[in-house]
This record gives structure tokens, sequence and C-alpha cells, in this order.
């Protein structure tokens, strides 16, 4: 008697669940007498499949956080505006594309400004040595009892034939992360000698 079989699987998990799988065997009794092979196929679960063929940057949530949150009150004059990043910021970094190609990319910020109406506010950008944190530091104390708006925003570009190009999706600047936080300061004591 000779019995043999083999078993072949793959599988994608783990959320959808799906396998594929193919049994098959072969037999020989009585010295080949009564012999024959069999082969079955299965399949479980349901198989994702990945739609269209955008960017590989297109679901990164670049922003993570910035403060002062919206509709914050009471914010301190002398608090600094900053934004918190799950990525750093100039950072090259490599992605694969649905053919397995490996492609360079980094997030560029945009811009980062603090708003009193339509007036930017000037001052300077502070990074942490990790750039994925960003303080702005206001030349003057933020105006007193005023609404103020603190805008971030964030891009990705690609190195194609040796130059970083901005990411674009069907010609339109693919933005990556964008955040508008209203939020109130407080009187200070300065505000009661005026």
């Amino acid at each position: 008697m000779k019995v043999g079989a083999a078993a072949v699987l793959q599988a994608k998990l783990p959320n959808p669940f799906w396998m594929r799988g193919i049994v098959g065997g072969r037999y020989s009794i009585l010295g080949g007498l009564v012999s024959g092979n069999c082969r079955f196929e299965f399949e479980l679960g349901e198989e994702c499949e990945i739609i269209g063929g955008g960017s590989p940057v297109q679901a990164i949530q670049v922003i993570s956080e910035a403060t002062p949150g919206d509709g914050a009150t009471d914010v301190n004059v002398f608090n600094a505006a900053q934004a918190i990043f799950n990525m750093p910021i100039d950072k090259t970094f490599q992605l694969q594309d649905l053919d397995g190609k490996n492609i360079s990319f980094k997030i560029q910020l945009d811009h980062f400004r603090v708003k009193d109406g339509s007036q930017i506010l000037q001052g300077d950008l502070e990074w942490n040595a990790e750039k994925d944190v960003v303080a702005f530091n206001s030349f003057e104390i933020l105006p007193p009892e005023k609404k103020l708006t603190l805008e971030v925003q964030v891009s990705f570009k690609e190195k194609k034939n040796g130059s970083w190009v901005i990411v674009t999706d069907n010609g339109k600047l693919e933005l990556q992360g964008k955040s508008r936080q209203i939020f109130k300061t407080y009187a200070t004591f300065f505000n009661f000698f005026k």
C-alpha cells in the first residue's frame, strides 16, 4: 500500500479573513491493482480586493493634534500654539506602491499660522529634534480677549527623477493634513491699565 498527500494554503489576514487551499492525494493498493488520485479545492471567508490605483500616501493622517484645541476658551496670552505630527516633517521615508516598487516621500509643512481675523500674527516656528512637534512663538503676546484661528496644513512630496515634486491627484494638490482651530484668549493684567 502506498499513500501520498499534499496541501497548499494561501491566506490574507486579519480583517477580512480569507483563505484558499488545494489538497491533493494519491494512493496505490495491492501492488497497483487499485490506484487513483484526488484533488479538493476550498475557499473560506471574503477576499479583500484593492480598488483604484491611488497614491500610497493617500490614507496617511499626518497631523495628530493642534493646540489650543478648537473651541478652547480662556487661553493664556503667553501660550505658544503647537502642532504634533504622526511622522517627522521634511525627512525622507519609503513606501511601496501596488506593484511593490519603493517610492521616496517626505512631508512638507505648507503653513502654520495664527490669525486674528484676516491678520496673520508674526512669530517664529520652533521644532523639536525629531521634527514631529512645532511651536509658534509669537513676537508679541497673543491679543487678549480675541477669537484667534490656528491653521496648520501639510502635503507630501515624492522623489521623481532625482527631484522632489508635490503629490497631486489629477492635477490637484493632494492635501494630507489640514487643521483649523478657533480659540479665545483671556484678558491680561496689562489690559486693565489701558
